[in-house]
């Protein structure tokens, strides 16, 4: 109990440093979401983390993004595509998108990593990244870094590190048709996968809700 109360407390204090954000309106961002048609995607995944020192000379070491690894379901909760690095994604028809960040916001949930506006550095001419020339990624849930730490586990050390959000790919000219299922996954079973989607949608519904007024 001793433990777990003094987890509590640990946790709690972080987040109070850490602060909350208050959630943030993407309309600023919709001038700038140039495209015609709007897809909406939901990742399931990890970040990547790999531990590096720091250049400070205190000995502790700090975490660097390594990579993202992640499912993208679409309404339906189908597994169609995944996400391969912080910006780039592939779809189950082969057709790609890289992308490069122009502006971020804080996250309306605790230790979430940021809401991000990229621009199309390049995206397939075909399937459904076709054209595609702004993603956005909100309602964001878990995936920061650990905090560093000082001692002997060394360099090199991974961390995987848990997250869902929500992506809008926009694309000039007409919206492609639905997309194929994809053929790899993290194996989970449909009622699983369902389970996990629901938690995402939940979590974005959540977080659109308005504040209350006090």
């Amino acid at each position: 109990m001793k433990r777990s109360t003094l987890s509590l407390a640990t946790t709690c204090f972080c987040l109070l440093l850490a602060g909350c954000a208050a959630p943030q309106s993407l309309f600023d961002w919709k001038a700038r979401c140039d495209g015609d048609s709007v897809r909406q995607l939901y990742a399931r995944g990890v970040h990547v983390y790999v531990s590096v020192p720091s250049k400070d000379g205190s000995g502790s070491r700090l975490w660097r993004l390594k990579g993202v690894e992640a499912d993208l379901y679409d309404d339906t909760r189908r597994l169609v595509g995944r996400q391969t690095h912080e910006a780039a994604w592939e779809a189950a028809d082969t057709s790609t998108v890289t992308g490069e960040v122009r502006e971020q916001k804080p996250a309306t949930s605790c230790g979430a990593v940021p809401w991000r506006l990229y621009e199309a550095q390049s995206s397939s001419s075909s399937g459904i990244f076709a054209n595609v020339v702004h993603v956005e990624r909100t309602y964001t849930y878990g995936g920061n870094a650990p905090l560093s730490w000082k001692g002997d586990q060394g360099d090199g050390i991974e961390a995987r590190v848990p997250f869902t959000a929500t992506y809008r790919f926009h694309s000039r000219g007409e919206a492609p048709g639905e997309p194929p299922s994809a053929a790899w996954g993290n194996g989970l079973s449909a009622t699983h996968a369902a389970a996990t989607m629901a938690g995402v949608y939940g979590r974005e519904k959540l977080q659109r809700k308005p504040s209350a007024s006090r």
